[in-house]
């Protein structure tokens, strides 16, 4: 039963994931994301693809640390979790 509530949970925070993720595809497509932002998203998604979880939780502390609250708080959350849950899993 326990496994079953982990995974359940899992699926929850992705389903938010996601949703946080198309807010971020929307504000990309309309070019509505400052260039530190964009620049530390690829520098973020360099490191997902080199599964370097932790210099991707890196640079996400960065950008939220010095990034403008208002343009980044309705999908940086998801980037961060996605990255928790691929270095758990370890996908």
């Amino acid at each position: 039963m326990e496994r079953g509530g982990a995974n359940a949970q899992t699926e929850r925070k992705l389903d938010d994931v996601n949703r946080k993720l198309g807010i971020l595809h929307d504000r990309l497509r309309k070019d509505r994301v400052s260039a530190m932002i964009a620049g530390g998203l690829h520098q973020m998604a360099a490191a997902i693809q080199a599964y370097d979880y932790h210099d991707g939780l890196r640079i996400y502390n960065q950008l939220v640390s010095t990034g403008n609250f208002s343009e980044i708080s309705a999908f940086m959350l998801g980037l961060k979790v996605l990255i928790q849950v691929a270095n758990q899993l370890k996908v």
